[in-house]
């Protein structure tokens, strides 16, 4: 169940609001694979999942000039889960501010910054814990991107970078340069090049989970366990991207991109050495499975997608992907989850969709 309501609301010539704000609730029957400490080691237990949160987001648009906007934007979201693994409960406000402004001839500025305030408060069980099960985060991050039109405005090249800082991995830049050029009214070609990071999680920071158990040495069973590492990180991405665009008749149009993308500091799933322990006052042999970033690898592929407008009522969409993925773990890596990684996205995907106008 979800309800909703919106404002849009223009004050005067210059100034104009929206307020919006939505609250749901939902429930989910599932059936999930619990570990266990005696044989068969696991179980299927049914649980009902529950989930119910409320946001509200206002923002406020104000035109200090007729080529110069300002923007201001704040959030705020609750999430409530509950869960047979873990019953969690989320507070999350956001705060931006961005300045658009045409300050030369053929340049086209955006910068701000914003800041956003994370708070959980989570319930543990046996299966997954989180250490310490509360904790606050907060994240700053500062942005400017300029878009200048080179060429008698057929040349377009864009660059830009958020900078930001979290307390995860600390301090992060993430820069972009794109150019595009119209070869005429109806095609053009374009490149980018582009660093993106993903921060470490507070999985990646906090989390034990005990992921299987199995027989041991004894009767003492064996739990092969994740556990966060503080230590950890931020993933790196740097992509290269380039395409071609046009318009071949009124009626049909073509779309081709490719793509390369390099990888660095993935994390991944190290073993370390057994050791001694208990749950529930029975003992156990914990064998860990230590985050760290020991994942390289890369991916390439294209798109191409056509748009057929057969006529004013009915219109055709084709599309075709091709992937190529390929992890490669560290000298001193331990991990074995690359090459289940590799084939979770397909290597080739085609969609043909038909639109017609009734």
């Amino acid at each position: 169940m979800r309800s909703g309501v919106r404002l849009d609301s223009t004050i005067n010539q210059s100034d104009r609001i929206t307020v919006q704000s939505d609250a749901y609730y939902g429930e989910q029957g599932t059936t999930l694979t619990i570990p266990t400490l005696d044989s068969p080691y696991s179980e299927d237990e049914a649980a009902q999942r529950f989930s119910n949160g409320v946001n509200l987001l206002s923002r406020w648009e104000h035109d200090l000039a007729e080529d110069s906007q300002l923007q201001l934007q704040a959030y705020y979201d609750r999430v409530d889960r509950d869960d047979l693994l873990l019953t969690q409960h989320r507070d999350t406000f956001d705060l931006s501010l961005q300045h658009h402004v045409l300050p030369f001839d053929n340049n086209d500025l955006v910068y701000g910054m914003g800041y956003r305030f994370y708070r959980d408060d989570l319930e543990n069980s046996k299966t997954v814990s989180f250490d310490p099960d509360n904790r606050n985060v907060d994240r700053i991050n500062w942005f400017a991107q300029n878009e200048i039109a080179l060429i008698d405005r057929r040349l377009f090249l864009t660059i830009g970078s958020q900078f930001e800082h979290n307390e995860f991995s600390g301090f992060e830049i993430q820069p972009t340069a794109r150019a595009l050029w119209s070869l005429t009214d109806t095609s053009s070609i374009w490149a980018t090049v582009s660093r993106a990071v993903r921060a470490p999680s507070r999985s990646s920071n906090d989390l034990r989970y005990i992921a299987a158990t199995s027989p041991g040495e004894e009767g003492v069973p064996i739990t092969s366990t994740i556990i966060g590492n503080r230590g950890v990180d931020a993933e790196n991405l740097l992509a290269y991207e380039s395409g071609f665009r046009a318009e071949i008749t009124p009626a049909v149009s073509i779309d081709l991109t490719g793509f390369y993308n390099d990888y660095s500091d993935l994390e991944s799933l190290e073993p370390q050495p057994q050791v001694s322990s208990s749950v529930d006052g029975l003992p156990t042999t914990v064998s860990p499975l230590f985050i760290e970033n020991q994942l390289d690898g890369h991916s390439y592929g294209g798109e191409l997608s056509v748009d057929w407008r057969v006529d004013k009522d009915w219109r055709l969409v084709g599309y075709y992907s091709y992937l190529q993925m390929q992890l490669t773990p560290d000298a001193d890596s331990g991990d074995s989850t690359s090459e289940a990684q590799e084939g979770q996205s397909p290597e080739h995907q085609i969609m043909l969709r038909s639109l017609l106008n009734l």
